[in-house]
Parts: C-alpha cells; structure tokens; sequence
C-alpha cells in the first residue's frame, strides 16, 4: 500500500486508528495497542510481498537479541555491538549491492559471473540504519532494558517503516513507557491530519506533475537519446521539484499519521531550498539521515578534532558513503561525492572568506549564495537522478551546451501537448503556450522559498488559536477532499514515492 492510494487512505489507517481507538478507551492497555500496531504494521510492510515479512521480522528479533546481549555484557558490549553492525551491513549489502558488486567485477575482469536478480526489501535501508543506531545508542549506555513488543514497535511502526524519517529510541520509547503515547487527543489528532493533508496535495498534486517533465527527460537522456539544452534544463529543475514534493510530503503524511496516533515522530525537511549554503542545506534536507551520517559515522570518524585535512577527508568519506546508501549506481557515488566537495567549498569559503558587514553588501552576498546554493543542489541533482552513465552526460554536456548539443534538433523533444499528466488542467492552456511547464516551475520555487513549511503550519496550528485555528481546519478539509477526488477521479494511476527505491 502506498499513503496516497485508497486503500490506505480509506480502508487501512481508518480501520488501525478506530481499532486502537477502541482498545484504548475500553481496556487502557498499552500492550494490546503495541500488539495490534505491530500485526498492522507488519501486515503493512508484507502487503507490498509477503516474501519481505520473514526478513524484517528476523532482523527485528535479532537486533533485539543483540540489544540485551549488549547491555548484560560487562564490557559495555564492544563484541557484540560488532557483531551487531557487521550483521546489518551484511544484509543490507547483500540485498542492495551484492549483484552491483558482480556486475562491477564483471565489467573490470571481462567475467561472466551471474547476477543473482536480487529484489531489494522494502524499507531496508531504513530500518537497518534504524536498528545500527540503536545498538549503539545501546552500547553508550542510552537505551536501558527494552522489550521485545516495544522494540518490535519501535521498529515497524508503519508511518516511518518504508521511507523514514529515521527514528531513534528517543523519538518513540520514552513516551511510549511513559503513557504519553496514544492518548488520542482531538488537538493531536487535528494537528496530525493538518500535517497528512499538507503532505497528501504535496505528492498528488505538485510532485507527480513535476514527474512528468522529468521521468521524460530523464529516461530519454538515459535511453540514449539526444537532448537540447532547454529540455535539460527543465528536466533537471523539475526533477529538483518533484523529489522535494514527494519525499517531504511524504514525511508530512509520515509526521501527521504519527500525530494521529500519539506518536511524535523528528522533523525531517526544513524548506531546504531556502538554504544559503550546501552546509545549511544538509541542515534542513533529510535531517534525520544527515544526523545519522553526522553522529554515526563522521564523528567516529573523528569529525572536526583532527585538523583541517582530515576533516575534509572525513566530510568526503561520508558524503561517498551516503551516495552510496542511497542505491548501488555509481550515479549515487558522484552525487555523494559532489556534495561532500561542495562541503569542503562551504566550510573553505566559511573559513577564509570574510561575510560583508553593509545592510546592500550582506544583501547581494545573501542572494548571490542563495543563487550559487540552489545552482548546485539542481545540477546534482542530475547524477542522482540519471540511472547510467551515458545519461547523466548527455544531461551534464546539454545543460552546458558541451558540443553540438545546441544544435540537436533530431532527438528527444519535450511537448506538454503530448505528455499524460496527472491532471487535466494543461489542456485548458492554448497549444501556443507550450512554456507553460515552466510557470510551475515558479509556482513550485515560490512554495518552497516565500512560504511557510509544514513544520511552521504546524507550530501555528499548535501555538494558535481562533481563527486561525478555524481556517487551519477548513484548509485540511480542502485539501483532503481534493487530493481525495484527485487520486478518485482525476489521476489514472498510483505512483509510488521515490524513496521507496533506497
């Protein structure tokens, strides 16, 4: 099930939600609400394929297992928290990279070793990451002595299974230990449905409309075919549109089901192109993976402490390794890369180049690193999108006009006219206006750079009260209904989001 198909949205959370609603005001019993979210949360996760439910329920018990050996272990558990860590790193690299690892080694030694068609289990990245970190949280003596039906929550909670935001045991336990958790407030339930609608317009609406204009593109440029610079560049910046739209929106419905349920799930976007930095921009893009790759990876590294060539080694070790966990393309290792250079550019500028102190001066500087900022995030973008080699520099030379790509006139041709989108409304539009993709472009720059993000929406709908309230209500009423007549009515398929392929 995906959260923008109907039968999620009108069979599975309604029937979750009135099942623990139920539990909770006639039994008030905590573990039976645990029990009847996990069997929902695994009956979730094994709907997509029943052949994933024995692998995570494995890596569940598991982990769990390796948890408490952790914590009755006198020496704080070094062994078995490498045990535990090379176990995961074992199965999400057998899933994820083991065919990537033949195929290479095909290509370097002229072999014809078979791949095995390894399908990648849902979620897998996530829930792996998930459960490292709370091993080590473990291991430092954060986590004390924890259940197997908590954990098993923990972990499968479906809001956050598939696609994250990655949590820690802070994030769910304390409160779920506490009572705080299912309380079934109206306020909370408000707010999370404030939160779900947001995200739900965002996918439906604004994401899969993008993703026409780049999945096109995209999959010419990686079909070989040639592509002119304006096509390029209109692939490339809806692309930037669209992965936003739809993993932060599905974060938001992620965040408001978790509201819903009593369960205060980590903010996860920050209207990340609002950034004036790459820097600040990992600030406010995925947090919660930028945290783990932060905490689990670059600080053990040894972070900023070793002086300054090593801290740009380690920003460019992990930045290689977070590409990399987004899929086994060396598409992601270039994209990976990239940013962990355009990293050590942030901190050099940071370092050497001193900020204007003039109101005009700090205000061209501040525009001129938004620009520069944003330029950059779109062009990587193009590596992370394009699945091989030849596509992401056909893309690279057309954006640049590299050769004769100005010229190109014989290959692939974007045409609004003839393109299916999602929603109709571009037939209204004369067949004059086929720039008409690029007036979305600034509806979507204006959304993600003049207004407020959802986690804002939210503080409002929290701190305010009135009429503000009331038309907050009657927003998510609206946009409910219309992205529930959208997917009813008006969209002829149900597309998955992007981040379900990592």
């Amino acid at each position: 099930m995906i959260f923008s198909s109907p039968e999620f949205i009108f069979a599975f959370v309604p029937v979750v939600f009135l099942v623990a609603f139920l539990v909770r005001k006639l039994v008030s019993n905590t573990a039976v609400i645990l029990v009847w979210l996990t069997l929902s949360s695994l009956f979730f996760y094994g709907f997509w394929k029943a052949d994933y439910l024995p692998i995570i329920v494995v890596s569940i018990l598991a982990n769990w297992l390796i948890g408490k050996w952790i914590l009755a272990t006198r020496d704080r558990g070094k062994v078995p928290l490498f045990i535990g860590i090379v176990l995961n790193l074992l199965a999400i690299g057998y899933y994820k990279y083991f065919d990537f690892f033949i195929s290479n080694v095909n290509s370097l030694t002229g072999g014809e070793t078979s791949e095995l068609g390894l399908l990648l289990p849902l979620g897998i990245s996530f829930f792996t990451f998930q459960q490292i970190a709370y091993l080590v949280d473990t291991y430092k003596g954060e986590v004390g002595r924890t259940g197997i039906l908590e954990y098993a929550f923990f972990v499968s909670f479906f809001p956050q299974l598939i696609a994250g935001p990655i949590v820690h045991h802070r994030h769910i336990l304390p409160s779920v230990r506490k009572g705080d958790a299912f309380g079934f407030k109206s306020e909370e339930i408000l707010k999370g449905l404030h939160a779900f609608s947001i995200g739900f317009v965002k996918k439906v609406v604004f994401a899969d409309i993008f993703a026409v204009a780049a999945s096109a593109v995209f999959d010419a440029a990686d079909a070989g075919q040639s592509i002119n610079t304006h096509d390029a560049l209109l692939g490339a910046v809806s692309y930037t549109f669209q992965i936003y739209f739809d993993f932060s929106g599905y974060t938001d419905m992620a965040i408001g089901l978790g509201y819903m349920f009593g369960v205060k799930l980590p903010k996860n976007f920050d209207s990340p192109y609002k950034s004036f930095g790459i820097i600040e921009f990992w600030r406010r893009w995925h947090i919660t993976l930028s945290e783990f790759l932060r905490d689990y990876l670059y600080v053990p590294l040894g972070g900023n402490r070793r002086g300054l060539p090593r801290r740009y080694f380690n920003l460019l070790s992990t930045m290689f390794l977070g590409g990399l966990w987004h899929g086994a393309s060396w598409t992601f290792v270039v994209w990976g890369v990239a940013h962990g250079l355009l990293l050590m550019l942030n901190h050099s500028i940071r370092k050497f180049i001193p900020r204007p102190h003039g109101h005009l001066s700090l205000s061209i500087f501040r525009l001129g690193s938004w620009v520069l900022t944003f330029a950059a995030v779109i062009l990587t973008w193009v590596a992370f999108r394009s699945t091989t080699w030849s596509g992401m520099w056909e893309m690279y030379q057309s954006i640049f006009m590299i050769g004769d790509q100005v010229a190109q006139v014989d290959g692939f041709l974007f045409d609004p006219r003839h393109m299916s989108y999602p929603i109709p409304y571009h037939y209204l539009i004369p067949d004059s206006l086929t720039f008409w993709p690029w007036v979305v472009v600034v509806i979507g720059l204006v959304i993600c750079v003049a207004m407020p993000n959802t986690w804002q929406l939210m503080q409002a709908y929290e701190k305010k009260r009135g009429g503000y309230r009331l038309g907050a209500n009657l927003a998510t009423v609206i946009y409910f209904a219309f992205g529930s007549y959208f997917i009813l009515y008006l969209q002829n398929r149900i597309t998955e989001f992007i981040y379900f392929n990592f």
